[in-house]
């Protein structure tokens, strides 16, 4: 019968570690996402800020950032080697 009282004693206390380790992962996680909202929003407020220093629209903005991924992703292409193994 002890042996019986040995395991739900251990069942118990496993159950309320982790009870307790959920609520602080919880914590954490909503600490985390509080943060990143943070940098989100200093993120925004910089773009902002050289739009507006800039006279610039959404719009525009935009425009720049696709022609520059394009020609970024033109240039990664081109530093790549060639696939069959050769090198000039």
């Amino acid at each position: 019968m002890a042996r019986q009282a040995d395991f739900a004693t251990k069942i118990t206390t496993l159950q309320e570690k982790i009870a307790k380790k959920s609520e602080e992962l919880k914590t954490l996680k909503a600490e985390l996402a509080d943060w990143k909202q943070k940098k989100e929003n200093e993120e925004m407020k910089e773009l902002h800020e050289f739009m507006a220093e800039k006279d610039m629209k959404a719009s525009r903005a935009l425009e720049l950032i696709q022609k520059g991924l394009e020609k970024e992703a033109a240039e990664t292409t081109q530093e790549q080697p060639s696939s069959d193994g050769q090198q000039y």
